[in-house]
Order: C-alpha cells, then structure tokens, then sequence
C-alpha cells in the first residue's frame, strides 16, 4: 500500500500513487501550498518509492528503505534562511553523477522561496539539462516569491490545508492533550498549517491574546514596541498575530452571532469588556490592516514581518486611545 500514514490530501496522494506505480514520475516538480500542511512529509515518502529497490509501496524492506534517508542517491537541500549559489553547484554536481544504488537521483529542494537570484539561474541551467534518472522535487509555502520563470519550469502540485478533523488527528497522534485539542479545533480553520509545527507555540498565544487586548488601551507606544520585538525574538509574532485576528473576529460574533459562534472558549466576560474598547469599525479595520501586512509578508512585498506588524497595531493603538480620550471628555 502506499502513503499508508499520510493524513489527508487524497487527491494529491491518489495522483502520486499512480505515477509512482506507472513510473511517471520524472523531471522538476514544485509542492506548492501552506506551510506545515505535509508537503515536505510527502516529498520524502515519494523519494523513498521513487529510490527503492524492492517493492515500492509501504511494507519494503529494502536496502534502501531500510536505509533511508541515508542513501547515497538522495540530496536535501535545506534554506537555512537563503538557498545559495554554492547550494545549487552541489546539487548539480550530485545530479551529474549515475544513479548509485537505484535508477534514479531526487533532491528535494525546500523553502524555494528563499532562493537567491542567482541561485534561481543556476538552477534554471539545471532544469533546462536534466538527465533522464534525474528528479527535482520542489517545497514552497510562498510560490509567489519565487521567479516565474523558474515556477514555469515545473510541474505544480497544489495542497490545500487539512480539515479541522485531520490536524486534531495528526496532532493527537504526536500525544497531545485531547482536552486542549477539543478547544482548538474550533479555531484551526482560521490558522495557518504550522499549528503541526508550532501547536504549543499556537496554544500559549490563543491563551495569552485576550489579556493582551485587554490592556492595550493601558499601555504605551513604547510597551507595545517591546512586546512585539519579544514575539519576533521568541519566533511567536505569526501566532500571536494570527490569535489576535481570531479574537478581533469573536467581539464582532458577540453583537451578531451569538455566543455558540465564538471561537475562543471561556473568555465571555473578557470578550464583554473588549467590546467596550473595540467598536465594530474598528475591529474590521484592524483586522484588515493586520491581514494586509500578513499578505504583503507571504508576497514578499516586505521581508521584515516585525516591521509591517508593527504599523498595524500602532495605528489601531493610536485609534483606541483617541477613542478613550473622547469617552473620557464626554463623561466631564
């Protein structure tokens, strides 16, 4: 059987079976999608299939199945913040040489949205005289960073996020709690796919944002500047971000939805009181210029997510303290 372990995304897996069956599977591919979604997961199942000596499906116990990853016909090539020119020679020199063990060479290439542009043009060159053993399997959570001309160069795969089912399966699968997974299948919809990466990371913001909302209107420029520098040092800022959003969400469901709507669970007197800081308005504005810098950080419109963050919540920062300032001189 194959990809036997391998949570959701049928249809991608269905598709990959059937090459690796018929042998189809050959040249460059890009696995485009969200981050922690599974793609890099795949891309190594594959290889293995793609790399084995024996009967190519879950059960083998091949040599190289046995072995894997640690074969000699297998190259990853790792971002580690920016992919180099001096990356993309070794991995040209790998591909330059037969098949070892197999009858094919994989690299799997991720993060290619870190490439540098001219590692983009080596790799172009190794697109362009790829040998027939030869296969190229791409990882991105941003294609749109990448050049579209590399892009057009391979065949794209598209996943979408898991069901809300699927990551509390997987993350229950990993050991976590089963109480503290209840209470956040209601907001995984509204996360990105490294919740399976970063789920306690997720869970302490989800628990923290609604304290934070809470005070803002207490706090000055100069606490809030230090505090977002502390989500980036702590690598917490898409999280909490991501939480804050969620909860800007539920003190607007508070006026219109009803409490069964909300995504935060046992935080109802704390939603009350938000509402009093945050009008309707202002939460929408806010949460469009939050979602807007998030979206200009995944184009690659601006490198520093810490930058864009910050603007947002020092505007809406600077409108609720407007806001207090009137409540404060119409109750004179």
């Amino acid at each position: 059987m194959f990809f036997t372990k391998i949570k959701g995304h049928r249809d991608v897996v269905s598709q990959f079976a059937d090459w690796v069956l018929n042998d189809k599977f050959q040249g460059t591919y890009l696995l485009q999608g969200p981050k922690g979604v599974g793609k890099h997961t795949i891309s190594q199942v594959l290889a293995r299939y793609l790399l084995c000596t024996g009967t190519q499906d879950d059960s083998c116990r091949c040599e190289s199945c046995r072995l894997f990853p640690n074969v000699p016909d297998l190259m990853e090539v790792d971002a580690d913040k920016n992919i180099k020119v001096s990356d993309i020679e070794s991995m040209e020199k790998f591909l330059s040489l037969l098949p070892f063990k197999s009858n094919k060479r994989v690299v799997i290439l991720n993060d290619l949205e870190e490439i540098s542009y001219g590692a983009a043009n080596g790799l172009l060159k190794i697109f362009e005289d790829l040998k027939e053993y030869a296969i190229i399997i791409s990882i991105s959570s941003n294609p749109q960073k990448i050049l579209p001309t590399v892009v057009s160069r391979t065949s794209q795969i598209s996943f979408g996020n898991l069901s809300p089912d699927e990551y509390v399966s997987i993350l229950k699968s990993k050991g976590f709690s089963n109480n503290n997974l209840s209470k956040l299948k209601r907001a995984v919809p509204y996360l990105t796919g490294s919740i399976l990466s970063d789920y306690n990371t997720y869970l302490e913001e989800l628990k923290s944002v609604p304290s934070f909302v809470g005070r803002l209107h207490k706090m000055d420029e100069d606490d809030l500047i230090a505090l977002i520098n502390q989500k980036e040092q702590e690598q917490s800022l898409l999280p909490f971000v991501e939480a804050y959003i969620l909860y800007l969400n539920d003190i607007m469901k508070m006026h219109y939805d009803g409490v069964e709507a909300l995504v935060y669970e046992g935080n109802f007197d704390e939603l009350v009181e938000a509402q009093n800081l945050f009008s309707d308005e202002l939460c929408l504005c806010s949460i469009e210029k939050v979602r807007k810098s998030l979206e200009q950080y995944n184009r690659g419109v601006n490198v520093n997510l810490k930058t864009r963050v910050l603007s947002a919540f020092l505007w809406s920062y600077t409108l609720i303290q407007a806001e207090k300032a009137k409540k404060k001189n119409e109750s004179k």
